[in-house]
């Protein structure tokens, strides 16, 4: 599944999961990429069932897609923000982004979150220092 095909499946399931809001950079602007060099795909936030908000910054990438030093630097800065957590998604990993995008409570994301900065480090080399969250 190609980046494009990815995306579209999940601006579905970003609807089915009710955020309250969902920003996707999209590749024509052009000057946004310029500006904000290594930004995240989505930017999402949602009140979860026991009141916490949280905001997910996620990036997609093919299975065979690499991250840009920019966005490696982006995606952990992100991360280090309270209250944000940071997401590199490949078409394999849908059951696990439904799990998250459905997830109805802070306990669900921290346990998705924790298992896919593992996942992350070995795959991309990103540093998401589960010890801070959760």
């Amino acid at each position: 599944m190609n980046e494009h095909d990815f995306n579209s499946q999940i601006t579905d399931l970003v609807k089915l999961g009710q955020w309250d809001i969902a920003y996707h950079v999209f590749e024509q602007e052009r000057y946004a990429r310029r500006t904000l060099k290594g930004f995240p795909d989505w930017l999402l936030v949602k009140t979860l069932e026991d009141g916490i908000t949280i905001t997910l910054a996620v990036e997609l990438k093919s299975e065979k897609g690499r991250l840009t030093a920019q966005q490696i630097k982006c995606l952990e800065l992100l991360n280090k923000t309270e209250g944000i957590y940071s997401f590199v998604w490949i078409p394999s990993q849908i059951d696990e982004i439904v799990v998250v995008l459905r997830a109805r409570g802070l306990p669900d994301i921290i346990e998705m979150w924790k298992r896919h900065a593992l996942f992350a480090k070995d795959r991309f080399g990103l540093s998401l220092a589960t010890q801070q969250k959760g």
